[in-house]
């Protein structure tokens, strides 16, 4: 005979199938795992899939491989600086075991399994159970932006949001040694993410009151303020090792450096509208993408309302459960949304020495969105629900997964598994600069040789990720090197051209082609303070002027596709030859 349980707010028998609605919310939460796996298998797996990123953080720990390759490249170690030592330290650890390329991938597993660990700790306890557990895996994994910008690459950053979602797990399921694992691994990891849950698990301590007389919330305080000590003893080695780039902009003095603005580098300046901002990034993992019915709200601009209804809609869902006293007040979201203000308000007051004020609403309020779902649709019926209101909260989860799979789409990022930059392409020349001799320095616009350090782990004079203007020493040798590197390569002198290679080293001149084409001075530019600088000397020049524009032959090493590149040696004795044929007498 089938057992049949009976819901208390109705008296209609609920299918024995069903049960608590524990195993169709397994399922449904299962299913949607593989599938998200299937999709993103290259993201997972592909070691010739990175982010963007990588040509910032990861190309100068090729050092720590069997050719100690760009060990004596400046830019690389001073990209190194960016890394907090014990991610360094991981990366030695891995790299001499599978290489640059595959330690990424690894590291970026890590960040996944702290996340599912976080998951694990939500479903396992009686506070919280599989229901708070789903929803913030789900609506994690469904935001392309924890993971594009987040987790993807084995980047520093990827620990962010992951010992985000610790910390929350530890808020709901009341376990303190979970928040303090969260703060010192962010420590250690990325001490922006480290700021945020300092501050988020500071005010949380305060969910009880503010009375200084009760012992509680004193011994409280106290143990927060050694967690604080700790942390703040942890960042000693990173802080160290990043003193040697010298002092950072103030805001002053970024308002006069073109490169802080819109058509520069960073896009930091003039800051955003913070009310904006805030609503904007708190919408980012509800609103409608790819494959939704409402897939017409995905393409509007984001200063479109209309594209804020669905994130809205859940929202007020979630806020009706509250209302309707169906839930707990959710403290820990609270508290974490207000720490990120209070931090924004600060960033701003300190420019930049709490690093990017985008940064505290661009992380935090991606999070503070799943947070409340979580504490609402999540945690339904309260810590320990009736086996009705347990059913419901279960039931509930199903229907906001499914409901965000058909409205707002399955959240898979179409091309390259959600990653930015595939080893395959342009494979040819990678392969030819990783063969030639370890100490070799290329030269090339900005644009074109990005990604040499990463996939042939060869030094360049520069590329456009590496271009970092938030160091003044830093960027004023940036500035100097990347003026002289556009100077010959759209040089009409020759000697102009051999001087600069004798003067930095170059051993060899990467081309494009397109950058001597029609529009040489269209395809020239790169951003602000250079484009400036360089359209007026342009402007007088023809395509015929450029020396580089029909380079020598006989100083062609590699050419293949768009790309060409020239033996500076070579081109030395090529133009030689071609000075000493023009004042042969009788020429």
């Amino acid at each position: 005979m089938n057992v049949q349980d009976t819901d208390p707010v109705s008296t209609r028998p609920v299918p024995a199938w069903i049960g608590d609605g524990s195993r169709l919310l397994l399922v449904v939460l299962l299913a949607y795992f593989i599938w998200w796996v299937i999709q993103y298998a290259g993201f997972l797996f592909d070691p010739m899939l990175q982010a963007d990123d990588a040509r910032t953080s990861l190309f100068p720990l090729h050092r720590y491989g069997p050719e100690r390759a760009l060990a004596e490249d400046p830019i690389a170690s001073g990209m190194l600086a960016f890394m907090p030592p014990a991610v360094i330290g991981l990366y030695r650890i891995l790299i001499p075991l599978a290489g640059l390329l595959v330690a990424a991938k690894i590291v970026q597993g890590f960040c996944l399994l702290i996340l599912v660990y976080a998951f694990v700790r939500i479903v396992r306890s009686p506070r919280a159970g599989l229901g708070a557990g789903a929803v913030l895996l789900f609506l994690f994994l469904h935001t392309p932006l924890l993971f594009q910008r987040g987790i993807s690459g084995g980047l520093p950053r990827g620990f962010a949001f992951p010992l985000m979602a610790l910390w929350f797990a530890g808020a709901i399921t009341d376990r303190t040694t979970d928040r303090r694992v969260a703060a010192v691994l962010s420590a250690l990891t990325y001490p922006t993410s480290m700021i945020m849950i300092l501050a988020a698990e500071g005010l949380y301590s305060l969910r009880k009151g503010i009375d200084l007389r009760t012992p509680e919330l004193r011994n409280r305080l106290m143990r927060y303020g050694v967690l604080v000590l700790v942390c703040a003893a942890l960042l000693i080695p990173f802080f160290a090792s990043k003193s040697e780039a010298g002092r950072i902009h103030t805001l002053e003095e970024a308002l006069e450096e073109p490169a802080f603005y819109r058509d520069g580098r960073l896009l930091v300046l003039p800051f955003q509208n913070p009310a904006k901002a805030f609503v904007l990034f708190y919408a980012r993992p509800l609103l409608p993408a790819r494959g939704s019915v409402l897939e017409g709200l995905a393409s509007l601009s984001p200063e479109s309302p209309l594209e804020l209804f669905v994130p809205l809609l859940f929202t007020l869902a979630g806020l009706t459960i509250l209302f309707r006293r169906r839930c707990p007040f959710p403290v820990a979201t609270t508290a974490f949304v207000t720490g990120a203000v209070i931090l924004y308000l600060l960033s701003r007051l300190l420019a930049f020495r709490l690093y990017s004020p985008e940064r505290f609403y661009s992380f935090t309020m991606p999070m503070a969105a799943i947070f409340l779902m979580v504490q609402t649709v999540g945690l339904y019926g309260g810590p320990q629900p009736d086996s009705g209101a347990k059913r419901r909260r279960n039931i509930g989860v199903v229907a906001l997964m499914v409901l965000v799979l058909a409205i707002n789409g399955d959240g898979i990022v179409p091309g390259k598994d959600g990653m930015t930059l595939d080893g395959r392409e342009h494979a040819d020349l990678y392969r030819f600069a990783a063969n030639l001799p370890v100490d070799v320095l290329f030269a090339s616009h900005p644009l074109d040789g990005d990604d040499i350090p990463l996939w042939s782990a060869r030094a360049t004079l520069g590329g456009f990720e590496t271009l970092q203007p938030w160091f003044v020493d830093s960027w004023r040798e940036q500035k100097e090197r990347t003026y002289s590197t556009l100077a010959a390569l759209y040089s009409d002198d020759r000697s102009e051209i051999l001087e600069f290679c004798r003067r930095y080293g170059v051993t060899h001149l990467l081309l494009h082609r397109d950058r001597y084409g029609e529009d040489f001075i269209g395809m020239a530019g790169l951003f602000e303070p250079f484009d400036s600088w360089l359209e007026p000397r342009l402007a007088s020049m023809s395509r015929d002027d450029l020396m580089l524009s029909t380079p020598p032959t006989d100083a062609i090493v590699f050419e293949s596709g768009d790309y060409t590149v020239l033996d500076t040696t070579l081109l030395t004795e090529a133009w030689d030859t071609m000075d000493q044929h023009e004042t042969e007498p009788g020429l």
